[in-house]
């Protein structure tokens, strides 16, 4: 995977990407203890195309960041490996995720108050930290 996020062509980052959207989207189906964990990786995978491409769309953006605010949903949680790629769309979109600011918000203070959870805390801080960067 580190090879297919570090290649330049834009035509075949493209491709990944939609190949990762599709694989995000198809994980609800999956049952078991792997479930988690293909999620999480793809998940890190979005995290990691969304910022190393040039050429992605307000669209493409706004796709996934739906795919992943519904995954909070439907696990009725929130998730550092989620919360990774919201900073990532948010740095990419920057003035253009301002819209989304009141629905994100929740989920990220809702992680802000698993104080519990280090690693969730520190997620939703850093996420919080990432959009105050990319919209002022």
């Amino acid at each position: 995977m580190n090879i297919l996020h570090n290649i330049e062509n834009e035509v075949f980052q493209k491709k990944y990407l939609a190949i990762l959207i599709e694989l995000f989207k198809n994980s609800h189906s999956i049952q078991g203890a792997q479930k988690q964990n293909v999620k999480s990786g793809v998940q890190a995978c979005l995290h990691q195309s969304i910022t190393k491409q040039t050429n992605i769309t307000m669209e493409e953006c706004k796709a996934i960041y739906n795919l992943i605010i519904n995954d909070f949903q439907v696990v009725k949680d929130v998730h550092s490996d989620g919360l990774y790629v919201i900073s990532a769309l948010a740095t990419v979109m920057e003035e253009n995720f301002i819209p989304l600011l009141p629905d994100s918000y929740s989920y990220i203070k809702h992680g802000l108050t698993k104080v519990n959870d280090i690693d969730l805390f520190k997620s939703s801080l850093g996420t919080l930290g990432d959009i105050c960067r990319s919209c002022a």
